[in-house]
């Protein structure tokens, strides 16, 4: 029977098996596609070759670069988009007119269920018998559904960026939900009518400037309006995201652009926490060794089994208090800040090991910053809002635009303190005379970030102290 149904399919015209080919049509009921079985709309052998493409950790090379990469796109076909399947046999496809009919007189007889559906001929029997098969339908009374939306638009003019270069819409994107709401065009949650219009701005930001000639329009930069860098949890979240939340608010400082997380940074980064903990390794890692040439690091190691990858960045930070943006330079007791904020890096991922009462935290970065053929064009200053106070040797840094106040105070006979009020973060480097082990360099607070010096009102602790 199966033989007789393929030698009678085969018999029909070859001009009519090319027209029903090339069929592409959108389905006005369920929005579905419907793609014919050729070569250029569809492939059969588009699956995945490795039940692990489905995990996020896979799908998040699909946009990137690299051996990593490569590896994952040839096993993960489907997953990654690359392809499409040839499931057109299953679509509900509304055709206009009389297109919507069957092209063999056997097909009546021939298209049963069981036929339409068989695994060798059914391809051929639903294509060649579409009404028979239920394979589509008569668009004649149909009415179709809307596919556009008049306010579909971006509220933020950073959007495409943060949708198409740093994948914030994707699920496991700690900013996905803000992202359905705020970027919708971007992430492609609705289509606009009549085109895609400008993106909204809302009041607070500043319009970009015009020039003479109004067909072009200059490059922007991220440059976030006051009050608008969110802080974020860093308590009770995972270290993916006080990796991501720190690094992305102490960069909005300066106007740059927020890091994406990366999983196969985080993996390596894991890796090397671990030979420190067991004594494997020691300070930073080889380069073209225990990490590739682009990528960067920062290491911070304490004795305490409360420290955070949140206080690791916060100390990162603190060490670039009072940096000279004019005349600076690359060195060891600012790398760690510098490579933070460094301009080019778009991608970061940091790990933690605990061994005992020692804490290590490691944060890999692409692309590597620390470059000394273009450290001035990679390190911008403080947006103007953010005031600072530089006291001898200590500093601090106010985030809250006008709310906050930057001053130094004398501290008894001691040297002036800094001190500032607001959300901060303060610097306060050990002297070289004292020996204690309960001196804090680093701290950030909500309300008030200051240098003490000797037992205060702050109870017995020394150091960075900050409420």
């Amino acid at each position: 029977m199966k033989l007789i149904v393929f030698l009678t399919l085969m018999s029909v015209a070859h001009s009519q098996i090319a027209d029903l080919l090339r069929e592409t049509v959108r389905n006005q009921l369920t929005g579905q596609l419907f793609f014919a079985a050729n070569g250029q709309s569809c492939d059969k052998s588009c699956k995945n070759q490795n039940i692990k493409c489905l995990f996020p950790i896979m799908q998040s090379q699909c946009n990137q670069t690299g051996i990593m990469s490569y590896l994952v796109k040839a096993q993960c076909r489907h997953a990654c988009g690359l392809c499409k399947p040839c499931d057109g046999i299953s679509a509900r496809t509304c055709l206009p007119g009389s297109r919507c009919k069957d092209s063999n007189k056997m097909c009546p007889v021939l298209a049963s269920p069981k036929q339409c559906s068989d695994s060798k001929v059914g391809y051929f029997i639903s294509q060649h018998c579409k009404r028979s098969c239920g394979t589509c339908i008569p668009c004649a009374g149909l009415k179709p559904v809307p596919d556009c939306s008049k306010d579909c638009g971006d509220e933020n003019d950073s959007c495409p960026a943060w949708a198409n270069e740093y994948d914030y819409c994707s699920n496991d994107s700690i900013h996905h939900q803000w992202m359905m709401v705020n970027c919708k065009l971007s992430c492609k949650v609705c289509k606009p009518c009549g085109g895609i219009a400008p993106p909204k701005l809302r009041p607070t930001f500043r319009p970009v400037q015009t020039t003479t000639r109004p067909t072009f329009r200059p490059p922007t930069t991220f440059r976030p309006p006051v009050g608008r860098c969110d802080r974020g949890r860093t308590v009770g979240v995972s270290v993916r995201d006080q990796c991501l939340n720190t690094h992305n608010y102490y960069r909005c400082l300066h106007g740059l652009q927020p890091l994406r997380y990366d999983f196969i940074l985080e993996s390596d980064a894991q890796d090397y926490a671990n030979k420190l903990a067991t004594f494997q390794s020691s300070g930073p890692s080889r380069i073209g060794i225990d990490r590739a040439r682009d990528v960067g690091e920062n290491i911070a190691e304490k004795a305490s089994n409360t420290f955070t990858v949140n206080d690791a960045v916060t100390g990162w930070y603190a060490t670039g208090l009072g940096f000279d943006y004019h005349s600076g330079s690359l060195s060891k007791e600012t790398d760690a800040f510098t490579q933070l904020v460094w301009k080019e890096t778009s991608s970061v991922g940091c790990a933690l090991r605990r061994l005992g009462s020692e804490t290590f935290v490691v944060a890999r970065y692409r692309r590597a910053g620390n470059e000394i053929s273009t450290f001035f064009s990679n390190i911008r200053q403080p947006i103007g809002d953010v005031c600072e106070a530089v006291c001898g040797s200590s500093a601090c840094q106010g985030h809250d635009g006008s709310r906050s106040k930057c001053d130094c105070e004398r501290s008894g006979s001691r040297e002036d303190v800094p001190v500032c009020e607001g959300r901060c973060v303060v610097s306060c480097p050990r002297p070289r005379n004292y020996s204690e082990q309960e001196w804090e360099e680093s701290c950030e607070g909500v309300r008030e970030c200051r240098c003490v010096t000797s037992s205060s009102r702050f109870g017995d602790r020394i150091g960075a102290t900050c409420i």
